[in-house]
């Protein structure tokens, strides 16, 4: 079979990430903060990145 470079990576990427135990039960508890909805719009990302001392260009 032949694959495109592109597909490849991103095949590999998947891969990578499925292996990852820490990073799907963070992922997973990601996902249920989200649906009880602990999430923030842009504007508020951009206040929290900006109270930690980063500069966000929201435009």
């Amino acid at each position: 079979m032949l694959m495109g470079a592109n597909d490849y990576d991103a095949m590999r990427e998947t891969i990578a990430v499925l292996s990852d135990s820490a990073l799907l039960f963070a992922h997973e508890v990601g996902v249920k903060e989200f649906a009880k909805g602990d999430a923030l719009n842009a504007d508020q990302l951009a206040e929290a990145v900006k109270n930690v001392g980063r500069s966000v260009d929201t435009k």
